[in-house]
């Protein structure tokens, strides 16, 4: 048995885990981010369908090239498109248009999604629409969630995976897959391809399985932990 409040908490670690692969390299952030996939490796992902995705990930952690060659990939897969096909890791550069303004529009509804969930960008460097930006807004309405959970707040509970569910659809799941199509055609290195394979792995995941835990909800709502 593994209690629902534990597989939110997993959730949580994942979306600020994949955030932080998908920021600028520097020598600390690799140390953390290869302490924090030992750590999340061993609270039970081998139970999920995105495991093969992250187990792909987790190997290229053990040899990961220097900061300074990771950042000339970052630098040209997510800020120049030399040598490849430019990968911005925004939303509104897959699902907005530069001709008709579009641009600013995809980003004022991130911002408005922010504004009426009560969240903001913890990283101000970044974007409102950043995969890090997204990323962390879905791992702030887990945190709430893990809340509602070990307060027992079961409707709580219900209604947060539903904003969960609205938020992931509108914005990530929208745009994520032609992200990753493109810097799977355009890596040279395999961290930020594998990084961007396993994120939409989980988040096609978390579609389905945030739908399914709010069904059984619904059909039972006095249960607070669950088999998975």
């Amino acid at each position: 048995m593994t209690s629902w409040v534990d597989v939110a908490r997993l959730r949580q670690g994942l979306y600020r885990f994949f955030g932080g692969a998908l920021l600028p390299p520097d020598a600390s952030r690799r140390e953390s981010l290869i302490a924090a996939a030992g750590y999340l490796d061993g609270l039970g992902i081998e139970a999920f369908a995105f495991s093969g995705a992250w187990d792909v990930l987790v190997g290229t952690l053990e040899c990961l090239p220097s900061s300074r060659e990771l950042s000339a990939e970052y630098t040209r897969l997510f800020a120049s498109g030399m040598d490849g096909e430019l990968c911005p890791p925004t939303e509104s550069f897959y699902t907005g248009s530069a001709e008709g303004g579009d641009l600013a529009t995809a980003v004022a509804a991130v911002q408005r999604d922010y504004a009426v969930l009560g969240l903001s960008v913890v990283d101000a460097s970044q974007p409102p629409d950043h995969a890090t930006s997204e990323l962390e807004a879905m791992a702030g309405l887990c945190s709430r969630e893990v809340e509602d959970w070990e307060s027992k707040q079961i409707e709580e509970v219900r209604v947060r995976l539903g904003v969960e569910h609205g938020f992931l659809r509108r914005h990530l799941a929208a745009w994520f897959p032609a992200f990753r199509l493109r810097v799977e055609r355009s890596h040279k290195l395999p961290f930020y391809s594998a990084t961007v394979d396993a994120t939409a792995a989980f988040l096609v995941h978390e579609v389905d399985f945030i739908a399914w835990m709010r069904r059984v909800l619904e059909k039972n709502n006095e249960h607070s932990s669950l088999a998975v």
